[in-house]
């Protein structure tokens, strides 16, 4: 199972992309987006739970992290929220797991988180 974190833009298009043959559990943490993705995605023909318990992203084995990176006013990357991210799935990660950072960030920036 596929677990994207983030389901604003970019989250929201990888979910409809590969929903069309894969389960996926639609992470983040805004309710207010999760209600409106579940109200109005859960007639489609998408294969998509939506939620905020962070809990059920323990049944996934690929992970696509698609959180915001804002740029900080020194112009270097704000990395607090993959830095989020990776706090919360430490504790979830099975041997052979696979992460995917969607995130824009620097050059070797994903090895150095």
């Amino acid at each position: 199972m596929i677990g994207v974190i983030g389901c604003g833009t970019v989250g929201l298009s990888i979910i409809k992309t590969f929903s069309k043959k894969y389960s996926i559990i639609g992470y983040d943490i805004l309710e207010e987006r999760i209600d409106y993705l579940t109200n109005n995605y859960s007639d489609t023909d998408i294969d998509v739970l939506f939620t905020n318990y962070q809990e059920l992203l323990d049944l996934c084995d690929i992970y696509i992290i698609c959180v915001p990176t804002n740029i900080n006013p020194d112009k270097s990357i704000n990395l607090s929220h993959i830095n989020a991210v990776k706090k919360m799935l430490i504790p979830v990660l099975k041997k052979g797991d696979t992460i995917i950072l969607e995130s824009s960030i620097y050059v070797g920036g994903t090895r150095e988180i």
